[in-house]
């Protein structure tokens, strides 16, 4: 299973164990379709980095209704991730294991598409940090929905969704909805 991989990363201490309904959730019971382009700082804790939202735990515990193989995350996600392992000294072999828990779970977009960069350089404007252009710039060229905890990005929501014709949300309204 895809998903068997995050899963296994997500519930890495033994007393927590995945809800059964999930487990069923993977093989198709769940049937919502559109997929959903996460933020950097969402991944961080398949490879070890405490962050005080767990979206994919949620994710994993039924408190959001999607499949993980229905997440998108920008390949530059990928790269801000080992980024930032290294700059916190976490072990390779945690960080190995996460990316390849990522490609082989999550839909990965390439974010040297022609129309992801030429969003990006319009999000530009709003967004000075280069890499959060590239992640809101992929939710823009794929219309997808974003989540984000980025305080710049989500204090140019407004703006964003108005003139890009996307959703921009927060970990609590993902699970609140």
């Amino acid at each position: 299973m895809r998903g068997d991989d995050i899963m296994r990363l997500i519930y890495s201490e033994k007393s927590q164990k995945p809800p059964l309904r999930i487990l069923r959730s993977f093989a198709g019971v769940i049937t919502e379709v559109r997929t959903t382009i996460l933020n950097t700082t969402y991944l961080l804790t398949l490879a070890r980095i405490k962050i005080d939202t767990g979206l994919l735990k949620a994710v994993t515990d039924g408190k959001i209704d999607w499949k993980l193989e229905e997440i998108t995350v920008s390949l530059i996600s990928i790269f801000e991730l080992q980024a930032k392992d290294a700059k916190l000294k976490i072990p390779a072999n945690s960080v190995s294991e996460a990316i390849e828990a990522i490609f082989r779970t999550f839909k990965v977009e390439l974010f040297y598409k022609p129309e992801i960069i030429a969003a990006s350089f319009k999000v530009r404007k709003l967004i000075p940090d280069y890499l959060d252009c590239v992640i809101v710039a992929t939710a823009v060229a794929l219309r997808e929905k974003l989540i984000t905890k980025d305080s710049l990005i989500l204090s140019e929501r407004e703006v964003l969704e108005k003139e890009y014709g996307i959703s921009i949300q927060s970990y609590g309204e993902v699970v609140r909805s």
